[in-house]
């Protein structure tokens, strides 16, 4: 092989910030687990976007070794707990 030998390696370069901003989380927010996702309806549809934005969300939870979440807000009058078993088969961890 014709690759140099270890004390000959040069040291990784160091990390990239985004156009000059710290990507480094706060302490306060490193407490935070978790991936959300708020659940759009109207008149008794789920709109694809969320289904979408929910499937979605899987990458950077299964990243970060996280759960996926869905909220479903609404009234009486709606098919809520439909909508939230519903998550469950795109991707949702809980609901």
């Amino acid at each position: 092989m014709n690759s140099p030998a270890a004390s000959e390696k040069k040291p990784a370069a160091p990390v990239k910030r985004a156009a000059g901003r710290n990507l480094d989380l706060p302490e306060h927010l490193k407490a935070y687990q978790g991936v959300w996702v708020f659940l759009e309806h109207d008149r008794g549809h789920v709109h694809s976007v969320s289904w979408e934005l929910l499937a979605e969300a899987r990458k950077p939870a299964d990243k970060l070794g996280s759960r996926v979440a869905v909220a479903v807000l609404g009234g009486t009058d709606e098919p809520l707990e439909q909508f939230a078993s519903e998550a469950f088969s795109f991707g949702a961890d809980k609901a």
